[in-house]
C-alpha cells in the first residue's frame, strides 16, 4: 500500500510542474508579477521567460519516469527523482515572485521531502540503523 501512495504522490508532483510551465507561458498568474531572474537581473520580456519555462519540462519528465522506475523496482529512480526535485526546488525559487505561493510552498515541501528521504534512505546509519 505505501509503495502505491509513493508512486501516486511522485507521479502527481510531476504531472503537477506543468501547472509552473504554464505559468511561464504567461497562463493562470495570480499577478502580473514575472519570474525575478528573468525582470529584474536580466531585463527581459515574457518572451524569454516563456522560452525559460521550458525547463520546466526537466522536473516534469522527471518525477514521472522516477514514478515509472520506482514501480518497476528499477534502483535509478532514486537518481531521477532527487535531481528532479533539486531542478523543481531551483526552478520555484527563480519563479516564486510569480507563482501561486501555496502550490509553490508545498512544491517545495515535497521537494525537500524527497531529498530528505532519499539522502536518509542512502545513509542508514543517520536513522540509527
Amino acid at each position: 500500500m505505501l509503495r502505491l501512495v509513493v508512486a501516486f504522490a511522485l507521479g502527481m508532483h510531476g504531472i503537477g510542474h506543468v501547472l509552473f510551465l504554464a505559468n511561464a507561458w504567461g497562463y493562470w498568474k495570480t499577478t502580473n508579477a514575472r519570474a525575478w531572474v528573468v525582470a529584474d537581473v536580466l531585463h527581459a520580456d515574457q518572451t524569454l521567460e516563456g522560452a525559460l519555462g521550458l525547463f520546466w519540462i526537466v522536473p516534469l519528465v522527471g518525477f514521472i519516469a522516477a514514478t515509472l522506475g520506482f514501480i518497476a523496482n528499477d534502483a535509478r529512480w532514486t537518481m531521477l527523482a532527487f535531481s528532479s526535485a533539486i531542478v523543481s526546488t531551483i526552478l520555484l525559487l527563480v519563479w516564486w515572485s510569480s507563482l501561486n505561493v501555496s502550490s509553490a510552498f508545498f512544491a517545495i515541501v515535497f521537494n525537500v521531502a524527497v531529498i530528505v528521504g532519499l539522502l536518509l534512505q542512502r545513509q542508514p546509519h543517520l536513522l540509527g540503523r
